[in-house]
């Protein structure tokens, strides 16, 4: 007789729908007697009463055991062993009861996924490999890592989804033990796919063809990076599943470039994530409207760079009916939008294939600097109906509080409990028609009285500027309190200063000896005065000194200031005070670069020179008020210069514009400042030389030019007609164009722009 059994080989266990199904398999068939195969919760043998009630069949060298559901019910571990006559006759196998639990997975590169499984069960512990199969094919990974390629069964990315079965495995004392299967693991090949992506008011919204009742799992990518993510659920809207994500509390740069990536979440949790779809371009910065130009019956927007934007048109007649958007929206490529002139208003968005950004809205039908003519006189005002001076009061509101001033009958600040709001009179016109200085006093006296800080001044002048009329020349002096009968300016951000120096050369008698035929000349000159005044001809006449010859009397004509060169000053503003020079401005901000001021002037003759840019940044330079003051008289080219600041050009900064007002008048009048603890001088001696110059734009290519350049001055440079020019000047309103009859005498400011037409001249 053979052996009636022989050890386990091989255990497979499945699952039919109502009973697990335990397949046991030997090495050798039975040979006779009779066998038991016994099912038990421990691996006690000697405990019979932890046997579970099975029924058997055993065929050859396999036997099938059959179990209840409810029977396994309590049960944690599960073993397997064979008796021979109530005796022991197998080895003890321990095997799988559970099937694996998919909490989620991951789509990788070249359809790799990776499979989450639940770690917790007592199987996922026992078990070492994981066979996942579909259909006939099977293949079997290694645990903990499950990352299964989808070709090698069969499955292609063109698939919407795979169906896989999932089972352990696992080789323990030369027993192979598989476990039940897991059928219809459904994992999704593709991730949802969009129709439209628009952003509005810091909200994303997505339309496309979504899975219903399904969660979205959103990434917003930078490069490679993951910059924002959330959870999505898309919801039905006119008959189209859509999605909205509030990007406000994101932390997004609508400057950057990001992309949009969309996988499904599924599972009874959510954990499982489908392929992601395409990746989606995402708009979230605003157009950037550089100019808004006017010219005949076209009207040109300017934007930033050249791209795809989406426009929506808004005509007059449409605006005034109150109707709204109108037309249909056309796609514009490049970086102008060209509209006819009836189109009073556009919404324009940032667009690439199915994602649109923000909408910017613009108005074509700005303000325009347009002229008005009053008897010989011509004003400049910017209004869109104005065909005469104004008859009414003007209010500009300024959207702070400031002190108040009702002092003058021209300018009146009133202030509510909120902001404040300046008016103008109708009188300015008048005056400045007739064209008395007082109107510019009362100005600067409103400013001195309103105005406590940078900001407050440069408001107040902005809001003169484009709500009155003024004359051409007038323009410098309430931008800039440019005041040729007093020789001074004063600086703001946007301008520069280009400095002329000079030195004062003396050439002593010992070095005035020339040769002459070989011989010494002039050794008994004793004068060094090589020139006097003629009073009848108001000229400087050279005097022949005997003993000297014509070459000699030349040479000593020499003394007198010579050019050593120039340097430009950026004045910028910081933290409200402006400054030169940013590059060493912020050392001496910082303290690590200390450039003192000289003392207090306690004598009109007292030294209180300047060297340059150095002297411009010392200690009590920087300040919300810098004026630029030019003496009564300079010093001639015979005059070794003066020590004195009120006979040399001077640099005033004031920390109040009363104080800087006062030093102003007391330059002008050659005697010290009376509050000089508010005030700081720094002067350039001698024939230095300051000019102011702004910065324009001709041609899209920025150039400086001195203060008191006109729009005929310009024409004339280029050698082109005047007609030829168009001029636009930055204002709150945004760029505006100048239409007038006289724009050759218009005064640039810092910031215009200058265009050269091609072909016809500009139609205003």
């Amino acid at each position: 007789m053979g052996r009636s059994v022989q050890d386990i080989s091989r255990v497979q266990i499945s699952y039919d729908g109502a009973s697990y199904v335990c397949e046991a398999f030997t090495e050798e068939a039975f040979m006779g007697g009779e066998i038991l195969v016994v099912l038990s919760n421990t691996r006690d043998t000697k405990d019979e009463k932890a046997r579970l009630a099975v029924s058997k069949e055993w065929h050859g060298q396999d036997g099938v055991v059959r179990c209840e559901e409810k029977v396994l019910a309590g049960v944690t571990y599960l073993y397997l062993y064979l008796v021979d006559a109530q005796k022991i006759a197998s080895n003890v196998v321990r095997v799988f009861i559970h099937t694996p639990c998919l909490k989620g997975y991951q789509l990788g590169e070249k359809g790799l996924v990776y499979l989450a499984l639940d770690t917790k069960t007592s199987d996922y512990s026992l078990a070492q490999r994981l066979a996942v199969g579909n259909a006939g094919a099977k293949i079997s990974l290694d645990l903990p890592a499950c990352g299964v390629r989808l070709p090698e069964l069969g499955i292609w990315g063109n698939a919407d989804c795979a169906c896989l079965s999932l089972a352990y495995y696992s080789r323990i004392d030369g027993v192979d033990i598989c476990g039940p299967e897991l059928l219809g693991a459904s994992v999704r090949l593709r991730g949802p796919e969009v129709i439209r992506l628009e952003v509005s008011e810091n909200v994303l919204m997505g339309q496309g063809d979504f899975e219903k009742d399904t969660a979205i799992w959103a990434e917003i990518r930078q490069g490679m990076a993951v910059a924002a993510s959330a959870r999505l659920t898309a919801e039905e809207q006119d008959n189209t599943l859509a999605f909205r994500w509030d990007l406000s509390k994101e932390g997004l740069d609508p400057s950057k470039a990001y992309t949009l990536r969309l996988c499904y979440l599924t599972g009874e949790q959510g954990k499982s994530m489908s392929a992601p779809g395409p990746e989606y371009p995402l708009l979230l910065g605003l157009p950037k409207v550089q100019s808004v130009r006017a010219s005949g019956e076209e009207t040109v927007v300017c934007l930033g760079r050249e791209a795809q934007y989406e426009v929506t048109e808004v005509t007059a007649q449409t605006k005034a009916a109150d109707i709204g958007k109108t037309g249909q929206e056309r796609l514009v490529s490049g970086s102008e939008i060209r509209l006819p002139a009836e189109i009073t208003e556009i919404d324009v968005r940032m667009c690439q294939g199915i994602s649109y950004g923000p909408s910017l809205h613009v108005k074509t039908d700005l303000p325009r600097f347009l002229s008005i003519k009053q008897g010989n006189e011509t004003f400049y005002s910017l209004c869109q109906s104005f065909s005469a001076l104004p008859t009414e009061t003007v209010t500009v509101p300024l959207g702070r509080r400031l002190d108040g001033y009702d002092k003058g009958e021209v300018f009146r600040i009133t202030s509510g409990e909120q902001e404040s709001a300046l008016e103008i009179e109708p009188i300015l016109a008048e005056r400045l028609v007739s064209g008395s200085d007082s109107v510019y006093d009362e100005f600067e006296e409103m400013l001195a009285c309103c105005a406590k800080d940078y900001e407050t001044m440069e408001m107040l002048a902005r809001a003169v500027l484009e709500h009155a009329p003024l004359r051409a020349e007038d323009i410098l002096a309430f931008r800039y309190r440019y005041r040729v009968s007093e020789a001074r300016v004063d600086l703001l951000s946007g301008l520069d200063l280009s400095i002329e120096y000079a030195v004062y050369q003396n050439i002593p008698e010992s070095q005035r000896m020339l040769l002459e035929d070989g011989e010494p000349v002039g050794a008994a000159d004793s004068s060094g005065c090589p020139e006097a005044y003629d009073g009848a001809r108001g000229d400087y006449l050279s005097v022949g000194i005997p003993g000297m010859s014509e070459r000699t009397q030349d040479i000593s004509r020499r003394n007198g200031y010579v050019g050593t060169g120039t340097c430009d000053c950026q004045v910028v503003l910081r933290n409200g005070r402006v400054v030169l020079e940013p590059f060493i401005q912020g050392f001496t901000q910082a303290a690590s670069y200390v450039i003192p001021a000289s003392g207090p002037l306690d004598s009109q003759a007292q030294l209180d020179g300047g060297a340059g840019v150095a002297d411009f940044l010392a200690d009590g330079m920087a300040a919300p008020f810098v004026r630029l003051l030019y003496p009564i008289e300079r010093t001639g080219r015979n005059s070794k210069g003066e020590m004195r600041y009120f006979h040399n050009i001077c640099l005033a900064a004031g920390q109040s514009l009363p104080a800087l007002v006062q030093a102003s008048q007391a330059m002008r009048r050659q005697e010290l400042p009376e509050r000089l603890e508010e005030v700081s001088l720094a002067d350039l001696r001698g024939r230095a030389t300051i000019r102011v110059r702004l910065m324009v734009t001709v041609n899209k290519v920025l150039q400086w030019v001195s203060m008191g350049t006109t729009v005929g001055d310009m024409a004339d440079a280029l050698g082109i007609l005047q007609a030829r020019l168009a001029l636009w000047r930055q204002t709150s309103f945004g760029p505006c164009p100048v239409f007038a009859d006289e724009l050759g005498s218009m005064r640039l400011v810092s910031g215009d722009i200058l265009e050269v037409s091609q072909g016809e001249a500009w139609m205003g």
